[in-house]
C-alpha cells in the first residue's frame, strides 16, 4: 500500500485542520507532495463527512468532498446491505462485488460482518482512500479501474451479489433522467451482472420513473424506494441471476420508521376513490368532507409509486381530487404514510373575501396545492397572513372542480411502528436452493 496517507499526510492534516482548502492549495500549489495535496482534499471533506458519518473512526480518510456528497447515507447503506442478505437463507460468507465503490459506506456494512469484497474504483485517489480504510478488513480487496472492463475479463467464482450505482449526471455535469444515459448503462451490461451473480442489486436515481424502470430492467423481483429523512433517496433494483418468472413488487421503504409497504402494480387494482363532489353542502353519505376530518399528504416515496387506489383501498381513505395528492380520512392513520392533520375548518376559495378568512384564520404554513397560478407564496400573500407551526392552511381543488380552503391542526406524530401489516413477504424469491 502507498504511504500517502502516512506521516506527512497525519502531520499536515494535525498542523493544518480547520483552516480554509481553497487558501492551503494556494499556498502549496508549488512542489506540494502527493500526500500534501491528499490531506488538504481530507481536510476540505472531513468537516461534513464526520457530520454525515458520526460513527466513522478516527482513521477514515475523505479523498474529496465529491465522495462525501454522492456517498450513500448511513441509514440508507445499512438498509442496501439488509435488502441484500435478507434474500440468502445462510448470508455468512458472502461474495460481493461493489463495482462502484466510490467512498465505500455499501462494502463497509458488508466488510464488518466479514464478507469477501471485492471494491472496483475508477478514481486512483478514491481507490487508493479505500485500500487506507478497508485496511482493518482482510476480506476486502480493491481494485483500481474501470469495473466493466474488469467483469468482463474476470473468470473466477460466481459472485452471490453485485452492486452496482451508475452514474446520474453525464460528461458536463448535467443530471440525467434516463436509465440509459448514467454511466454505466447497466441495461446494456445485465446480461453480463447475470452471468457473474446470483443475484444484482443496482441503486439508481430517484428521480427515474418506476414503470420505465421495470420495463428497462426485465427480470427484476423488487424496485425499492428508498425514503429518508422525509426524501426519496434512491431506488433500489434487485434483479436474480435468471430474472423474476413473478410480476415485480414495488417496496416502499421508510428504514427510520421501521415501515415497509409492498404491492404489484397491476392495470386491474383498485381504483382511487373520490370525495363527493357537494362537499360543502352537508352530509353525502359517508363521503363528505367536514371539520374532525383528517387529511393526509402521502411522503415522498409514496408519491413517487403513485399507487393512489391502491393507497385508498389498504388505508381507507379518499383522494380529495385527481390531482390535489391529499387523501381525506375519518380517523387518524396510523402507519407513517405521510403527514397527517385533523381539519377544524373549510372555506369556500372566492377570491374576493380571501383577506378576511385570512383574517379569521390568523398565521398560519399556507400550502397551494392544484391550484392552477398560485403558488403557496402567492395564497399566504393573498391571506395576508403570517408564518405559524401551530396550524396549516391547505389550498386545493376537490370534488367537481370546487376551490377550497381547509384549516389544519399541526401534524399528528406517529410514535408506533406498523410495518407488519402492510409488509406482505415476496414469494418464491428466496436464493438459497441455488447456493
Amino acid at each position: 500500500m502507498s504511504d500517502i496517507y502516512g506521516d506527512e499526510f497525519l502531520k499536515f492534516v494535525a498542523e493544518h485542520s480547520g483552516e480554509n482548502a481553497d487558501r492551503l492549495r494556494l499556498r502549496y500549489q508549488r512542489g506540494a507532495s502527493e500526500s500534501v495535496r491528499a490531506a488538504i482534499a481530507h481536510i476540505e471533506a472531513s468537516a461534513k463527512g464526520r457530520r454525515k458519518f458520526p460513527g466513522i473512526g478516527d482513521g477514515w480518510v475523505f479523498p474529496s468532498l465529491l465522495s462525501v456528497e454522492q456517498s450513500t447515507p448511513p441509514a440508507t447503506a445499512a438498509f442496501n446491505v439488509s435488502t441484500a442478505l435478507h434474500l440468502f437463507d445462510d448470508p455468512l460468507k458472502l461474495r460481493v462485488l461493489d463495482m462502484t465503490a466510490g467512498l465505500g459506506m455499501d462494502a463497509l456494512g458488508f466488510a464488518r460482518m466479514g464478507h469477501l469484497m471485492t471494491l472496483c474504483e475508477i478514481n486512483p485517489a478514491h481507490a487508493e482512500a479505500l485500500r487506507h480504510n478497508f485496511a482493518p478488513y482482510p476480506s476486502v480487496k480493491v481494485v483500481e479501474g474501470d469495473s466493466t472492463t474488469w467483469l468482463a475479463e474476470y473468470y473466477g467464482e460466481k459472485f452471490d451479489v453485485i452492486f452496482i450505482d451508475p452514474a446520474r449526471r453525464d460528461a458536463s455535469g448535467g443530471r440525467v433522467y434516463n436509465l440509459h444515459d448514467c454511466t454505466p448503462d447497466i441495461t446494456a451490461l445485465l446480461p453480463m451482472l447475470q452471468r457473474n451473480a446470483r443475484l444484482i442489486v443496482a441503486k439508481l436515481s430517484p428521480m427515474l420513473d418506476t414503470t420505465q424502470t421495470l420495463r428497462d430492467l426485465p427480470g427484476c423481483s423488487e424496485l425499492h424506494i428508498v425514503e429518508e429523512d422525509g426524501e426519496c433517496r434512491e431506488l433500489l433494483a434487485v434483479i436474480p441471476s435468471e430474472g423474476s418468472k413473478s410480476p415485480a413488487e414495488i417496496v416502499i421503504d421508510k428504514p427510520q420508521d421501521g415501515f415497509t409497504y409492498r404491492f404489484i402494480p397491476s392495470e386491474n387494482g383498485p381504483e382511487a376513490v373520490f370525495v363527493a363532489p357537494d362537499i360543502l353542502g352537508g352530509p353525502y353519505g359517508s363521503c363528505s368532507l367536514h371539520p374532525g376530518q383528517y387529511i393526509v399528504e402521502p411522503s415522498s416515496s409514496l408519491m413517487k409509486a403513485g399507487c393512489f387506489g391502491r393507497i385508498c383501498h389498504d388505508f381507507d381513505l379518499k383522494m380529495l381530487a385527481p390531482n390535489s395528492h391529499a387523501f381525506v380520512s375519518d380517523k387518524p392513520v396510523a402507519a407513517p404514510i405521510g403527514i397527517v392533520s385533523r381539519i377544524t375548518e373549510i372555506f369556500p376559495f372566492a377570491s374576493g373575501k380571501l383577506r378576511a378568512i385570512g383574517r379569521k384564520i390568523g398565521a398560519a404554513e399556507v400550502i397551494a396545492r392544484n391550484l392552477p397560478g398560485i403558488t403557496s407564496e402567492l395564497l399566504r400573500k393573498k391571506l395576508g397572513v403570517g408564518e405559524s407551526s401551530e396550524r396549516r392552511v391547505l389550498g386545493t381543488t376537490v370534488g367537481d372542480g370546487a376551490r377550497v380552503l381547509i384549516v389544519l391542526d399541526k401534524q399528528i406524530q406517529v410514535s408506533e411502528r406498523h410495518s407488519s401489516k402492510y409488509d406482505t413477504q415476496s414469494e418464491n424469491r428466496n436464493l438459497n436452493a441455488d447456493r
